[in-house]
């Protein structure tokens, strides 16, 4: 793996992982900046100074910006779900994973367990609602944010959205 990341520039990796060491299969995720043959190729010339049979790489290339705003993304998630979910002792709820879009605001869809058909559903979810937004606006979770546009939604054990 280290001549994986030796053949990448620091700020272009961003994963690596052995998908079958059987058949010599490695995953790369790295900047769309770099040129995929060149890094395959500069690999397995590494691995060929040293003796090592050459892998097959399954390189995957995404845009540098959009990785970073993710991994920020990823830090406020995990704030939701310390200071709203666990604090408040709510179960079973989950943030579905965001594909983030450039220009385009974040979504934070909460999926609960929560019924529509339940006394005071839409209530809740207006509740929950409040506490992801009071987590959101704390100066930890800001710095996380940046200039991002959100949206919160808040959906029952059906996906119909209750707040």
């Amino acid at each position: 793996m280290d001549i994986a990341t030796a053949a990448v520039k620091e700020e272009s990796f961003f994963s690596a992982a052995i998908i079958d060491e059987k058949e010599r299969i490695v995953d790369l995720e790295i900047a769309d900046s770099e040129d995929s043959n060149e890094i395959k190729n500069d690999i397995n010339k590494r691995l060929a100074i040293q003796g090592v049979m050459a892998y097959k790489i399954n390189i995957t290339q995404r845009n540098r910006e959009v990785v970073k705003a993710e991994s920020r993304w990823n830090q406020v998630f995990g704030h939701i779900f310390d200071d709203a979910f666990r604090k408040n002792g709510y179960e079973g709820f989950s943030i579905q994973q965001i594909n983030y879009i450039k220009n385009q605001p974040v979504t934070i869809d909460i999926k609960t367990k929560i019924s529509d058909d339940e006394i005071g559903a839409r209530e809740l979810g207006q509740k929950i609602e409040k506490e992801v937004e009071g987590v959101l606006k704390t100066e930890a979770v800001k710095k996380w944010i940046e200039n991002d546009s959100y949206a919160i939604g808040i959906y029952d054990i059906d996906d119909r959205k209750i707040n």
